[in-house]
């Protein structure tokens, strides 16, 4: 139970598990001698590793998030094993059910992650294989995208890119992969790994882990794809649909101030001067925020930059929402003090 708690201490704010690792293999492999044996080993031990992690990531998710995944779980009756301590942790929440099976199923070979997927994913309805499902796997909102490539056939225009061009051989090199990972890790051979290998094991890796999240992602929340173009435009279409909320909420609140007389020109200033800061603000956020990626990833740059504006541009949106409630109230005040010293004032 402890390893289980000190693993999710240790995941705590890094996201989807497995990409960024992956990332800074990639970059690490690139930078030093590709030539090394040793270096190439320990790149395919930490490329395994970054499977596994995603594959436990996918698993954890499916658990938690109940039917018909849960009641599933039964079908590792012989591979899982529950002591006092664990009910503990589970009663009091201090982890959670898919944690935990997704800490005590092996993965140490595809066969393992294809086997663990199948059973969490198939029903006595829809039954297939882990390398169908693969090979069948389509982007969601791919539709809006291909749109503008010329070069997609009708069908993906229609359908969607597959995410997986050839599944048999992504499970093979996936299943040499762990092969070679055993070698260097237990048996201390580092001369097994060729540099080639190792770029071919960081693409093929990356195919595996976003094809497998988009696999879970599309039974649990279809309307959203984890593929880079899908969730890019996705996050586009939301930071558009918040700017545009924004823009009309603006509005409503320089009526309001208006409407102070004026007592609201001086409001009106520190407004827009409120405005042009939180403008150079978001310009330089996303500079930030984008910056990791230094032109190497587009897609991810787009998302990125797109999630920077939705986030930052809602925080505005209902800080000038809570304002204009509270200049609506504070011009009834004043309209009514003044209505009431007229009234004196006749009286």
């Amino acid at each position: 139970m402890n390893e289980v708690k000190e693993k999710k201490s240790r995941s705590l704010g890094r996201g989807f598990r497995g990409f960024y690792e992956l990332e800074q293999l990639y970059w690490t492999f690139n930078l030093r001698s590709t030539g090394q044996d040793g270096m190439n080993s320990l790149c395919v031990i930490g490329i395994a590793a970054c499977i596994e992690a995603c594959v436990r990531d996918v698993i954890k998710h499916l658990v938690d998030y109940g039917e018909p995944y849960l009641s599933r779980i039964s079908r590792f009756k012989d591979l899982l094993r529950f002591d006092l301590e664990l009910t503990k942790a589970l009663s009091t929440s201090e982890i959670t059910f898919g944690e935990l099976v997704a800490h005590l199923l092996p993965i140490s070979k595809v066969s393992d992650i294809a086997s663990h997927l199948e059973m969490i994913l198939n029903d006595e309805e829809r039954e297939a294989s882990f390398k169908t499902r693969l090979s069948n796997l389509r982007e969601i909102g791919a539709s809006v995208v291909n749109s503008v490539r010329e070069s997609d056939s009708p069908e993906n225009s229609v359908l969607g890119r597959r995410i997986v061009d050839d599944a048999d051989h992504l499970m093979a090199e996936i299943s040499e992969l762990f092969k070679l990972r055993h070698i260097a890790a237990h048996e201390a051979d580092f001369s097994k790994v060729t540099g080639e290998q190792v770029i071919s094991f960081l693409s093929c890796a990356k195919s595996f882990m976003r094809a497998t999240f988009e696999m879970a992602k599309q039974e649990l929340d279809p309307e959203v794809a984890l593929s880079s173009f899908g969730s890019s435009f996705y996050a586009i279409r939301k930071s558009n649909e918040t700017l545009h909320d924004l823009f009309e909420e603006k509005n409503k609140t320089l009526r309001e101030i208006a409407a102070g007389g004026e007592d609201g020109f001086s409001a009106i200033g520190l407004f827009f001067r409120a405005e042009s800061a939180f403008n150079d603000y978001l310009v330089s956020e996303i500079a930030f925020r984008t910056s990791y990626y230094f032109g190497h990833s587009d897609d991810a740059e787009r998302k990125t930059c797109a999630e920077t504006v939705w986030q930052l541009s809602d925080q505005r949106l209902q800080g000038l929402k809570k304002s204009k409630i509270e200049i609506q109230a504070l011009v009834q005040f004043m309209f009514e003090a003044g209505a009431q010293r007229i009234f004196h004032y006749l009286t």
